[in-house]
């Protein structure tokens, strides 16, 4: 067995709690499955879409009914987006020939902000990169270091220029399209979690792996402190953002990875236009919005690009974002008004 295989099946094991790691939402008390007193949170843990998903609940009077209602709605879209489940709106646009397609709204949404963003970024985010995932395999168990051959043939299949979209109709330019969402999908169903726990009032958090939104006024008064963890100690901070409202989507070299035969580390982000995981220096990259889709999408897009071009864009476009590299946390103007460092 090849140095790193255990590494990265055990990874594979433990993906979800990597990611749940990744953010912490900090909340007034410890999580229970039931509220043990008033003010404490009713809370509810679930799986799906490979994340390990975390329902924080106040001043609701039956949470539970809540919490399974979310539930169901993430397994029904996890069957909109999700490439891996046969028979889901996504494996059937990519089993399809080049032509039009009515798209349902769910799936309408996200490709919209998609694009949009592929365009935006210079393709820095590609939600055509299925042929790439595909090769690299980063995750499984089974993961290698594809021939350069290889690499350049799947990257020939992806560019989100061979998609269209007008309203709900998907137009597919080039029969090897292939979507994976997985940097867009599991934002839109955060965001959806949300927007049915606000519907149902008190204040609360979701955090879907690297994904956390919050809702609702604490009765304090106090705005929520969303902690960002340090990707290299265990057990620590680099510090949290405090906002009103908002989601903070978090992406990283940690998450997923697995170590080469020449010991060299790769994380499972890849970079559309070279096929290969991104290695720029950055090691976790952080965005606040009050858009769930969106700061999913540009925490994988900045993680891409780099340090230097990401704080340009973040500044050419109104953007919070932080950036940790080896040589320390930098942000763009924005972030920099939300988030307090930790002591």
């Amino acid at each position: 067995m090849r140095p790193g295989a255990n590494i990265a099946k055990l990874l594979h094991r433990a993906v979800i709690l990597a990611s749940m790691a990744a953010v912490m939402a900090f909340i007034t008390s410890c999580a229970k499955k039931q509220p043990a007193a008033a003010g404490e949170p009713y809370t509810y843990d679930f799986f799906a879409a490979d994340t390990f998903i975390n329902l924080k609940v106040y001043g609701v009077d039956d949470p539970e009914a809540l919490c399974k209602k979310v539930e169901q709605q993430t397994a029904e879209l996890e069957r909109v987006f999700s490439r891996h489940i046969e028979g889901s709106e996504v494996s059937k646009i990519n089993a399809a020939p080049e032509g039009e397609y009515k798209v349902s709204d769910e799936l309408a949404a996200v490709l919209d902000a998609a694009l949009e963003l592929a365009k935006a970024t210079g393709g820095a985010y590609d939600p055509t990169i299925a042929p790439l995932v595909s090769l690299w395999n980063i995750g499984s168990g089974n993961e290698r270091v594809p021939p350069q051959p290889e690499i350049d043939a799947a990257r020939a299949k992806v560019g989100y220029e061979n998609l269209a979209l007008d309203g709900n109709t998907l137009i597919k330019l080039k029969s090897y399209a292939e979507l994976d969402l997985g940097g867009s999908g599991k934002g839109y169903m955060l965001g959806k979690a949300i927007e049915t726990m606000a519907a149902a009032g008190g204040y609360g958090v979701a955090s879907y792996g690297g994904n956390v939104g919050v809702y609702g006024k604490k009765p304090s008064g106090d705005p929520w402190r969303i902690g960002i963890k340090h990707p290299r100690k265990e057990s620590a901070t680099l510090g949290y953002v405090e906002v009103e409202s908002g989601f903070v989507a978090v992406s990283g070299d940690y998450e997923r990875y697995f170590i080469a035969e020449d010991g060299t580390r790769y994380c499972h982000i890849l970079d559309p236009a070279t096929g290969w995981p991104a290695r720029n220096g950055v090691i976790c990259v952080a965005v606040w919005t009050e858009n769930a889709v969106r700061g999913d999408i540009l925490s994988t897009a900045l993680f891409v690009m780099g340090e230097s071009e990401g704080l340009r864009f973040c500044e050419e476009n109104g953007i919070a974002a932080l950036f940790m590299t080896e040589s320390g946390i930098s942000q763009s103007p924005e972030m920099e008004k939300i988030f307090r460092k930790a002591s």
